[in-house]
């Protein structure tokens, strides 16, 4: 099953994915929706293919995109291989993922099993990580967690650093479209801290100790300072009308 992307993307549609165990293909977007388990099935996916669902394949490799879940859920692989250009797309509707619910699992998340070599190559500026948080505003600094999970409990942070990430903020206005919600860049007065963290998950089988990557929401100084101005100034007005009031 290697090549079953590429094939099909070629127009060599013949095989049975329901068959091999693959639940929905959509040749109308080149996307292969894995929701049934290919723990042993390596999965080559071309440029302009996309590979999601909440079910189990093997390495993952190519220059296509690797969309987990059925917005947002969980894609288990044993391990990536990005130097052919992988593109990540992760959607965020929570703070945390729930990890036992596949399929449902509020954040995007791409775990991978492997406990020696999770991350085959590192992600270079070729790999693209796009991060949609589907929430309508931040409240001032927040930690999201999601997209990548280790079952080894090592950091991968160097491993994912030298990715280009783009992030976007849920707007009913935007241009940018993911999953039939639009989104707008990022707002400017906010940065994104890439971190990983320890991560205790069950994902229906017993728990893993393993490891997240982390997305800390950060206003920069002046967005900070337009903050306080605003509450000093909202301080000073409920001041005055109470001075008033008890003349």
């Amino acid at each position: 099953m290697e090549d079953t992307l590429q094939q099909l993307q070629q127009g060599k549609n013949s095989i049975d994915l329901k068959r091999a165990g693959y639940s929905e293909f959509m040749p109308d977007l080149w996307r292969l929706v894995v929701n049934g388990t290919n723990a042993n099935s390596a999965v080559t996916v071309a440029a302009g293919a996309s590979l999601a669902g909440s079910g189990t394949v093997g390495t993952i490799a190519g220059a296509g995109s690797i969309d987990p879940g059925n917005s947002p859920g969980i894609t288990t692989a044993t391990s990536v291989d990005p130097s052919g250009g992988l593109t990540f797309n992760f959607e965020f509707t929570s703070i945390n993922p729930s990890f036992s619910n596949a399929s449902a699992s509020l954040n995007d998340v791409l775990r991978l099993t492997d406990l020696s070599t999770p991350f085959v190559a590192s992600l270079a500026s070729l790999n693209t990580v796009n991060i949609y948080f589907n929430v309508s505003t931040f409240v001032g600094a927040q930690v999201y967690s999601g997209a990548f999970f280790t079952d080894a409990n090592v950091s991968f942070l160097s491993q994912i650093t030298n990715a280009t990430f783009n992030y976007y903020l849920k707007d009913a206005f935007g241009t940018n479209s993911f999953e039939g919600q639009t989104y707008s860049a990022l707002p400017e007065g906010l940065s994104i801290v890439v971190t990983t963290a320890p991560q205790s998950a069950d994902f229906g089988a017993g728990t893993v100790n393993g490891q997240i990557s982390q997305f800390e929401v950060v206003p920069e100084p002046s967005t900070y300072a337009l903050l306080l101005m605003t509450g000093a100034g909202a301080l000073y007005a409920w001041g005055r009308r109470r001075r008033s009031n008890t003349k």
